[in-house]
């Protein structure tokens, strides 16, 4: 008798585990895209020094950004950041945000625009001071690598500039 329950205890333990090799069927509501996105937040120094002497300003900030899937390929973010420096009785600030809408296919490309609102404040003696842009926006996915593109047009108070073009390189 123990030689045959010894014999059935290695045949059980010996088996492949077929529970593993099930596929899994997701629920169609948990396959779809969700709502993500991330908040970061920093803290730090800048110590300007020339001619022996230095001037130590500390530095904060932060942003946060959601994406909203509208569909499998259709998107929204919205970003919204604050920084500021102060130090020696001054005080500068930047804060604003931005909307981007895209088409995306996760395996090649982004295409989309956005529009943002950048305000200035602290010690600049005006608090008039801001900026705003819009445009269109390109990824390019190549493997671990990104490939970015932009062509801004800004507008700030109290004068305008030109268009202008950003390019970037991610690498992850």
């Amino acid at each position: 008798m123990h030689r045959f329950l010894l014999g059935a205890a290695i045949a059980a333990t010996a088996t492949s585990a077929f529970a593993a090799d099930v596929p899994v069927v997701l629920d169609q509501e948990l396959a779809q895209p969700h709502i993500s996105g991330y908040v970061e937040a920093y803290l730090g120094g800048i110590r300007v020094a020339a001619g022996g002497n230095h001037i130590d300003f500390t530095g904060a900030g932060g942003t946060g950004r959601v994406n909203f899937p509208i569909d499998s390929r259709w998107n929204v973010q919205a970003d919204a950041f604050v920084d500021s420096i102060w130090g020696h009785g001054l005080n500068f600030s930047g804060y604003g945000g931005a909307v981007h809408g895209y088409w995306r296919d996760p395996n090649a490309y982004a295409l989309g625009g956005f529009a943002s609102i950048t305000g200035y404040g602290g010690d600049l003696g005006s608090s008039d001071l801001y900026s705003f842009s819009v445009g269109p926006e390109a990824q390019a996915y190549f493997g671990n690598v990104t490939l970015y593109a932009r062509s801004t047009t800004v507008n700030s108070a109290p004068a305008a500039r030109p268009n202008t073009w950003t390019i970037g390189v991610a690498v992850a």
